[in-house]
């Protein structure tokens, strides 16, 4: 009965019925404590998972390898990826199964080097990768941008055969997509030999994600005239397109289509398009416009897109009430007084600075450090706001400042212009040439 609530998606009441269970009497076999952790990863929660974890631990209930492999989905889709590797390193036997549900724990965490070094030792122990192996290394790979490490997953899968599916050859093109490798993603689109929702909507997506707007209206033209049907994630890929690229009025028209042609209603991520598209246009009145008549109401990064528009457009006081909506909005989070306070800077209302971080520090707020990571030659480097300790600190200190002036003399007085301001230093982001930053200006 557990089992079959967790495969009909009601998880939450097939968690009653173990809870019912155990107060009843009969301890649960080990298939009924796989399921248990299913329904906790599925609704994704780790915590009372780990209770269920320390309940069969302490009765000294058998786990047999599907129910660890339960345990380590649980775990990884819950965050908790250490627990999820130490799980996996105490299982005696491990079987496919389980192989897959680590590796794409650490895929769904963005854990690259985990990734591929569990991808190693599971060939080292003569385990062969499948499907949902390559699918796993190319999303992780898509998410951090390793386009070294994705192609030489692709020659994995060519030259071990690995069974093609449509999942597979989708993960593919998203991988190359998101990596900036537009060519051979539209190459591995074109060699499918079916593409589904998913598929188009990863090389729409690619295209748009590299400003490329207008070449992604055009295969959402193609898209159409094989007569498929948009879902809210092709919709969502083409407005994304449209506000990359600053196309407008195609944008407003594809919104248009969406509600009155095929009756689909925008969710808050295709309002976030849009708004974001007129806020980059500059037509913040009509992006407010949608903003106040939007159902869902606007959340806290939809009214973070209306903050950067205000303050481009010097609306400081509206900046101000919108940015205290955020605050209202997400009150736990560190990021909302970070906002507040850059406002407040950008008004040069530093009492309101010193305010916003009082409540941060009080609420035991701490910002997170910005970072970022480049792959070069198949190495990822990350690097942290204010941290001095890579190997090359010196060299790249010095071509980012030779960069910097040969920018100011290419553009002159218009094109980019160098931006100060304090409130860098109240976010934690200054350096030496960190106190300053290149943008573009329209």
């Amino acid at each position: 009965m557990i089992s079959g609530l967790v495969q009909s998606g009601a998880s939450d009441k097939a968690l009653i019925v173990f809870h019912q269970m155990l107060r009843s009497g009969p301890a649960p076999v080990a298939s009924t404590l796989a399921s248990a952790f299913s329904a906790c990863a599925q609704l994704g929660s780790s915590k009372l998972g780990a209770s269920i974890h320390g309940h069969v631990f302490r009765q000294g209930l058998h786990l047999d390898v599907p129910a660890q492999n339960s345990l380590v989905s649980m775990y990884a889709k819950g965050g908790r990826l250490k627990q999820s590797l130490y799980v996996f390193q105490a299982m005696e036997d491990r079987d496919l199964v389980s192989w897959n549900s680590v590796i794409s724990g650490c895929a769904q965490n963005g854990h690259l080097a985990e990734a591929f070094f569990l991808f190693g030792r599971m060939r080292v122990e003569s385990q062969r990768p499948d499907t949902i192996t390559a699918v796993a290394l190319f999303q992780v790979c898509a998410a951090m941008g390793a386009l070294h490490h994705g192609k030489l997953v692709h020659c994995f899968v060519i030259r071990h055969e690995i069974d093609p599916s449509i999942a597979l050859d989708t993960s593919l093109v998203d991988m190359y997509a998101k990596c900036g490798d537009l060519r051979a993603a539209l190459r591995c689109f074109a060699s499918m030999p079916e593409q589904d929702l998913v598929s188009w909507g990863a090389i729409i997506a690619g295209y748009g994600s590299h400003g490329m707007g207008e070449l992604a209206l055009r295969v959402y033209k193609d898209f159409r005239n094989r007569g498929m049907e948009p879902n809210d994630v092709i919709f969502l890929a083409v407005l994304s397109a449209c506000s990359h690229s600053g196309l407008v009025s195609e944008g407003l028209r594809i919104l248009k289509s969406m509600t009155e042609q095929f009756s689909s209603k925008p969710s808050l991520e295709h309002w976030g398009c849009v708004i974001d598209l007129l806020c980059r246009a500059g037509r913040l009145e009509e992006a407010l416009g949608f903003a106040n008549t939007m159902t869902p109401r606007p959340n806290a990064d939809i009214l973070g897109m209306l903050l950067d528009a205000c303050r481009t457009n010097g609306l400081v006081s509206l900046a101000e009430a919108v940015a205290k909506q955020i605050a209202a909005l997400r009150p736990d989070s560190a990021n909302s007084y970070v906002q507040l306070a850059h406002s407040y800077a950008a008004m040069r209302r530093w009492d309101g600075v010193g305010e916003a971080w009082v409540q941060m520090r009080e609420r035991g707020l701490k910002k997170a450090p910005a970072w970022s990571f480049v792959e070069l030659n198949g190495t990822i480097t990350t690097f942290f706001a204010e941290h001095q300790t890579h190997s090359q600190q010196d060299e790249i200190l010095f071509l980012l400042n030779m960069l910097d002036g040969e920018m100011r003399e290419i553009s002159g007085s218009s094109g980019y212009r160098r931006w100060e301001s304090s409130m860098l230093d109240f976010a934690g982001d200054s350096g030496e040439i960190g106190d300053s930053c290149w943008s573009a200006v329209a």
